[in-house]
């Protein structure tokens, strides 16, 4: 945010919450580069959900929580469904399409 935003108020950094991806509570990570506008949650169990709020700081206090912002750490691809294209004496030709399951990757809501 700029100091517009912020009423000329000067940004000191945010603070993330982050549950531990058990429905569980949220911890508090306090991030004081003001240009960081990235964070990555690592060691994550695939297919459990975890949620992220986030906090401006300035130096007259903490705004208000962000919505929460949920993510599904990526899994393992269901198997795939394999199937016989054609044959000859010498070749064998087979196709695969992914299954209706999950393809690994991470439903952000």
């Amino acid at each position: 945010p700029d100091s517009t935003e912020l009423h000329n108020a000067l940004h000191d950094g945010y603070r993330l919450w982050i549950d531990d991806g058990a429905d569980g509570p949220y911890t508090g990570i306090r991030l004081t580069d003001n240009l960081q506008t990235e964070y990555t949650k690592t060691g994550v169990q695939a297919g459990a959900v975890y949620r992220f709020k986030l906090q401006y700081i300035s130096e007259t206090g903490e705004s208000s929580e962000s919505s929460v912002l949920s993510v599904i750490a990526a899994s393992t691809a269901d198997a795939p469904n394999v199937y016989l294209v054609s044959t000859t004496d010498t070749t064998i030709t087979y196709g695969a399409t992914l299954s209706s399951g999950s393809a690994g990757g991470a439903t952000v809501t």
